[in-house]
């Protein structure tokens, strides 16, 4: 697979779901790490965020929107708030 980045909008930090969501965040954004490496559709199998965060973590996640349930996994609900892209940071196209 071709290396993928992600990006989070510089408007994050004062979107109301991302301050619901508290430290939970954290987990938010290791989640889209691994996504741009593993999965550039934006789903998180439940394993990897168990691994990568707890029980609440996730559950604060669905709650405030950030995330929805799908089958054994997650998934990034469409947001402006990331991007998954082949598009090197450095270029000046990247989203």
């Amino acid at each position: 697979m071709a290396k993928m980045y992600a990006w989070i909008n510089s408007t994050a930090h004062s979107d109301p779901r991302c301050k619901a969501a508290g430290a939970a965040l954290g987990l938010w954004g290791r989640a889209l790490s691994w996504c741009a490496a593993n999965s550039p559709q934006g789903r998180v199998p439940r394993s990897v965020a168990l691994e990568l965060g707890s029980e609440d973590e996730v559950a604060a996640l669905l709650r405030v929107g950030l995330w929805v349930e799908l089958g054994d996994g997650y998934q990034f609900t469409p947001s402006d708030l990331l991007a998954i892209s082949p598009n090197n940071p450095d270029d000046h196209d990247a989203p």
